[in-house]
């Protein structure tokens, strides 16, 4: 559904292609027609810029529970610092959790537990995918995994 309200919240804002492309950043509006289009997939850098230019959470791009229409506007002050705590904030939730890094794999499905101590020690950007399993499987927003003024407290 990400295509679908990107599009949705783009034309809400009363933004094109091109001037949405240029206020993430891209040097071409052709990035933004092929996420509207389900052509790509967008980075969780880019999920992260266009919450906070579209002024909604990351959860309402993210989280096919949440209709294209019930986007709640979200303003931000300043453009929000993000990514830089996501590995403390997974690694947090799992010692909270009483999970092993092999064992919070096994509950999200995935091979093994590599990835998520790459993601825990900053040496990947976690996927979409991980994002959202690991903030429905400890109950937090992904907004609260993505934006560094989110304490470590959900």
């Amino acid at each position: 559904m990400f295509a679908e309200k990107l599009r949705h919240r783009r034309i809400a804002r009363g933004l094109d292609q091109t001037a949405l492309a240029h206020a993430v950043g891209l040097q071409s509006p052709a990035h933004i027609s092929h996420l509207e289009a389900g052509r790509k997939e967008p980075s969780i850098l880019l999920v992260c810029r266009l919450a906070w230019v579209l002024a909604c959470s990351t959860d309402y791009f993210l989280m096919n529970t949440i209709a294209v229409s019930d986007a709640k506007s979200v303003r931000h002050e300043t453009e929000r610092a993000f990514l830089g705590t996501t590995g403390n904030k997974i690694r947090h939730l799992r010692r909270q959790h009483g999970l092993t890094q092999t064992e919070l794999a096994h509950q999200l499905g995935l091979r093994d537990h590599k990835s998520i101590s790459f993601v825990e020690s900053q040496q990947r950007e976690p996927s979409l995918a991980f994002v959202v399993q690991s903030a429905v499987f400890f109950g937090v927003t992904t907004d609260f995994l993505l934006w560094d003024d989110e304490g470590l407290s959900p």
